[in-house]
């Protein structure tokens, strides 16, 4: 079931993540359709998306003060020669002085990414399932009116 969504063999020591839907998996039970799984891993990937999305507002906001604040740091210096910074040149030292902060929010926004193209993977599954289901009621229909030519 968790190969639809690209997780082959799931990591339940090391990802929380993959834990929770092995979890909802299970608390679905057997003989479920394929559908009520899918439904059932959606909403542990939309809490975790939510999880995930206040994560990585929060670290681009730390990395993007620290930033701020080393450039106002770099502006305000005096100089031995008397002469100011240029902006350019102080945002640059402050880059790469918020260097750990800038990494915590890439790894925080492919994170956000990650889960929200999950989420539109399960959705596709969903409709996919939803097709089949619809067309095989549509067979059966005609299967019962006698319209398959084998009544």
């Amino acid at each position: 079931m968790l190969a639809t969504i690209g997780i082959v063999e799931p990591d339940l020591e090391g990802e929380p993540l993959h834990r929770e839907l092995v979890a909802a998996i299970r608390r679905v039970g057997p003989g479920a359709s394929q559908g009520t799984y899918l439904s059932a891993v959606r909403f542990a990937i939309v809490s975790e998306h939510l999880a995930a999305g206040r994560a990585f507002a929060e670290a681009k906001a730390r990395y993007e003060r620290s930033v701020s604040r080393r450039v106002v740091e770099e502006m305000a210096k005096p100089r031995e020669d008397g002469r100011r910074m240029s902006l350019g040149w102080a945002e640059r030292i402050a880059d790469e002085a918020a260097y750990e902060h800038k990494l915590a929010y890439l790894v925080a926004e492919k994170r956000e990414q990650t889960l929200r193209k999950w989420l539109e993977a399960i959705q596709g599954a969903l409709d996919n399932f939803r097709t089949a289901r619809a067309d095989e009621r549509a067979a059966d229909a005609a299967h019962a009116q006698g319209l398959t030519g084998g009544a």
